[in-house]
């Protein structure tokens, strides 16, 4: 069963094509150019036409009564037609029965090949004209639905190899009706030859939030098993969307393949069992190898061990590093850089981090986040294989530092993004081990 919020629309706008009632499960399709309403028997009819859960509107029983109940359908790839009752189908066999059975005028809808599939067969197969007028419709009654969405991505779902972040695959997972906790979920990479070829999956949000799991991928089997750290926690009527993501490593591998594929129920560990239409596949997307066109980032930190760490009052000079495109394929704008502390320095010690290029600041950031990182997000930074950015950090004092604490910062990841292509880059990080006090 299906619950939604009690909410009735005053009216049904010709943009509403997916319906309920507050006090029923039943779920509908309204064709306007027919005036018929067809019930959906289950979830994998639901989610054959590529609908959304959250497309479903609540309208009251009576605007719902004045739609007829749809009798007559046929698929796009076939001249049958179908009478469909109770959850069942019964082939019309000649035209002439249509009149004889008085559904002469009756419009016929068409629905898609699995919709159709649902229904069982009839009785002897032709329609009894003195069935009972029972009407009562089946219901969607699964706890867990999950669907596929498609992913329109550039250069007609192109994928270059040496580039990270790709969007491969969005599944979307609704609980109806109670709360469910899932502890894990198991995406297939296919069409590949070789799992080698993907360096890293992460899996983020509709945002591109991290979510709090761990995701390892088998380039034996090409399995990639999102593992919660918690059960993920989801209400009734809350709707979870995945993005995966694939980095993609630095080979000749042109004219293949890939997608992200959920194979069955059992791909999903929660305490109710999933609902869908398996195996559930991503968009196809086309792998060529990018090493001739896309750019390299590469970062290498300066040793400040001759350096004059005072920067201004209260201020300190924490890093300095050079980053640059070495490939001379395009230029790259840096748009996110990440730096971890591995030294003994708090967050008590040190504040209002900022990035600098030749002098200026480019990036700003108040503090530390509760993953321990230094996040800057870059407005804009262009670099070359002819103008290297030499990038500096500087870090200001609170007023009761320790000024034993030492300082030994460490860039964790660079986020760029080739200027031709648009895609982001791969990149090559080398850090020193190198610490120094605050004082």
């Amino acid at each position: 069963m299906i619950c939604w919020p009690a909410k009735t629309s005053a009216a049904v706008p010709t943009n509403i094509l997916q319906v309920k009632t507050a006090d029923s499960p039943a779920v509908y399709f309204l064709s306007y150019k027919n005036k018929r309403r067809k019930v959906y028997l289950n979830p994998a009819a639901y989610l054959s036409y590529g609908n959304n859960w959250s497309d479903i509107k609540i309208i009251s029983p009576t605007e719902l009564a004045q739609w007829s109940e749809a009798k007559l359908v046929r698929t796009a790839n076939s001249p049958r037609i179908y009478f469909i009752a109770n959850g069942q189908k019964t082939l019309i066999q000649k035209p002439a029965d249509l009149i004889s059975l008085g559904l002469a005028g009756e419009p016929i809808l068409e629905i898609s090949e699995v919709d159709l599939s649902q229904y069982g067969w009839a009785e002897n197969n032709n329609y009894n004209n003195n069935n009972n007028n029972n009407n009562t419709p089946p219901t969607i009654s699964a706890n867990l639905q999950i669907s596929s969405e498609v992913v329109q991505g550039a250069n007609s779902n192109t994928l270059l190899t040496n580039t990270v972040g790709n969007l491969i695959g969005i599944f979307k997972i609704y609980s109806p009706n109670s709360s469910v906790t899932i502890n894990s979920i198991v995406v297939d990479i296919t069409g590949i030859y070789s799992g080698t070829i993907i360096k890293k999956v992460t899996v983020v949000d509709n945002n591109y939030n991290s979510y709090s799991a761990s995701v390892s991928w088998n380039s034996n089997n090409r399995q990639a098993t999102i593992g919660f750290y918690n059960p993920l926690v989801m209400i009734a009527g809350e709707e979870k969307i995945f993005r995966i993501l694939i980095d993609l490593d630095n080979c000749s591998c042109n004219n293949q393949t890939i997608r992200a594929e959920i194979k069955s129920a059992a791909a999903i560990k929660a305490s109710q069992e999933a609902s869908g239409t398996f195996p559930l596949s991503g968009t196809e997307f086309k792998i060529f190898s990018g090493s001739n066109y896309v750019g390299q980032v590469r970062s290498q930190e300066q040793s400040l061990a001759s350096t004059n760490l005072v920067f201004s009052n209260g201020s300190r000079i924490i890093g300095k590093f050079n980053v640059y495109e070495d490939s001379g394929n395009e230029d790259v704008y840096l748009k996110r850089i990440i730096f971890r502390n591995q030294g003994t320095v708090s967050y008590h010690d040190w504040e209002d981090f900022r990035l600098l290029r030749d002098g200026e600041i480019i990036a700003r950031v108040s503090e530390i986040n509760n993953k321990g990182e230094i996040v800057f997000n870059i407005n804009y930074c262009r670099i070359s294989d002819s103008f290297p950015a030499e990038l500096t950090v500087v870090a200001g004092l609170q007023t009761d530092y320790n000024p034993q604490a030492q300082f030994n910062l460490q860039l964790d990841s660079i986020w760029a993004v080739g200027k031709t292509f648009n895609l982001s880059l791969s990149s090559n990080i080398i850090n020193l081990e190198e610490s120094h006090t605050l004082n």
